[in-house]
């Protein structure tokens, strides 16, 4: 299904337009990859694509870049999907895939303790935009625990491969059992487009 089917079919008012597509936009808006304009602070349904994201996250480096090797958020997403699809939870799987599609229209991988210092009106802004792109894309939100438990286990597992022995974290807790692929860009996001294909 594409994505003016999804606005058009229902799930957005069948393509209506409400009182805000009249009002004058806040912020200024940005160029995504497919060439539409995305307001980051007003964001619409039919602003976000799924090609977008894909492509965004193929492109963020996971720690925000401070790790030894190139490893992608949309990586990332899919070695934790797929963590779900070997469990027989499909609907878990999906909700891995897409939980951190928002970083593709905010500031890509923002590490904790400068998300942290970005107060509420970015955790705010954040959680609409993943509601709005959970909403559009059939995503169960808020995500579940199992979710957010497999997020933070493969950091864990993340930064012991991608760090240096002796780096120090504040963190401690029980390492995902996966394997990181370190794929180039290009690989993550067929992979990427390729689970979603499957599981939307």
């Amino acid at each position: 299904m594409s994505d003016n089917e999804i606005f058009d079919n229902g799930n957005f008012g069948a393509g209506k337009k409400c009182w805000s597509h009249f009002r004058k936009r806040i912020g200024e808006p940005t160029t995504t990859f497919t060439g539409l304009q995305f307001y980051a602070l007003d964001p619409r349904p039919e602003e976000i694509n799924i090609l977008d994201i894909a492509h965004s996250l193929s492109l963020s480096c996971r720690f925000g870049g401070m790790c030894n090797d190139f490893y992608s958020v949309a990586e990332h997403c899919v070695i934790l999907c797929d963590y779900f699809l070997k469990q027989g939870k499909p609907w878990l799987a999906y909700q891995a895939l897409m939980h951190d599609a928002a970083e593709a229209y905010f500031f890509g991988d923002v590490r904790k303790p400068l998300k942290s210092s970005l107060g509420k009106r970015y955790s705010v802004q954040e959680e609409f935009l993943e509601r709005m792109i959970c909403k559009k894309y059939g995503v169960s939100f808020p995500f579940s625990k199992e979710v957010k438990d497999a997020d933070f286990g493969i950091f864990i597992t993340e930064r012991t491969a991608l760090f240096h022995s002796g780096t120090k974290w504040a963190e401690t807790g029980k390492p995902l059992d996966v394997k990181l692929h370190m794929w180039p860009p290009k690989r993550a996001e067929q992979e990427f487009l390729k689970r979603f294909g499957e599981l939307s």
